[in-house]
């Protein structure tokens, strides 16, 4: 993931949690499933207490499973094809 796109991104995301409170959001339901995963990750290697809203009940701090350093190298696209 170590793309600059993924990089600009991730610091846009860390500006705006540097004030307010920032939720990521997309269709896929669980965040292991989806692109969600890597920010996740990167966040959480950098410092960031990260929470997955599970449902309306549930919220879980996320732990970091190292799939950002097992695939920094891979897009998005290269690192699908491989699951």
């Amino acid at each position: 993931m170590r793309t600059a796109e993924f990089e600009v991104g991730l610091r846009y995301v860390e500006q705006l949690a540097a004030s307010q409170r920032v939720a990521i959001m997309c269709a896929e339901l669980l965040f292991s499933q989806c692109h969600r995963r890597f920010i996740a990750d990167a966040l959480k290697q950098r410092g960031h207490t990260v929470l997955h809203i599970i449902d309306e009940k549930r919220i879980e701090e996320h732990k970091d499973r190292g799939i950002g350093d097992k695939t920094a190298d891979k897009t998005l696209d290269e690192f699908l094809r491989v699951e």
